[in-house]
């Protein structure tokens, strides 16, 4: 009989113990999904700041011998679509596989698979001294 209740109070340990952890994970991954939209907020405003229009043709204008510049558009460039009004692709993402951010066309977060990995994608309408709208998404792995 001792040994049924030690074993049942192991198992319920252990079951407590397990559910305990499935919160926990739970929570660190509602962090990383926060810090990966707020990164992704401020590089899509860092790209607001730092893109230009010239002869209708998007470009990056920044210091290119500051490192911290020159780090956020690299990270900027890589998982980053612009498309003007008429829903052509100005700028693809240099990340290979990242074909479909292109087909986002809704404001605001969202999350969708690229390549085989999910990403947590930042999409928005922005005019850009040019007087015309453009369409700029940002995505960043869930992973990372």
């Amino acid at each position: 009989m001792k040994r049924n209740q030690w074993l049942t109070g192991l198992i319920l340990m252990l079951t407590a113990a397990a559910a305990g952890a499935g919160v926990q994970q739970r929570r660190v991954d509602a962090v990383r999904q926060q810090m990966i939209r707020e990164v992704l907020r401020a590089d899509w405003n860092t790209a607001l700041f730092l893109l230009n229009f010239e002869n209708g043709r998007p470009a990056f204008f920044y210091d290119h011998r500051d490192p911290t510049q020159t780090e956020v558009v690299a990270r900027v460039q890589r998982f980053m679509v612009v498309k003007d009004e008429a829903g052509v692709v100005l700028i693809h993402p240099q990340q290979p596989g990242n074909a479909n951010l292109a087909q986002i066309n809704s404001d605001g977060f969202s999350e969708i698979d690229s390549n085989g990995k999910r990403v947590t994608t930042y999409s928005g309408v922005a005019r850009l001294g040019t007087g015309k709208s453009y369409r700029i998404t940002l995505a960043r792995p869930t992973g990372e």
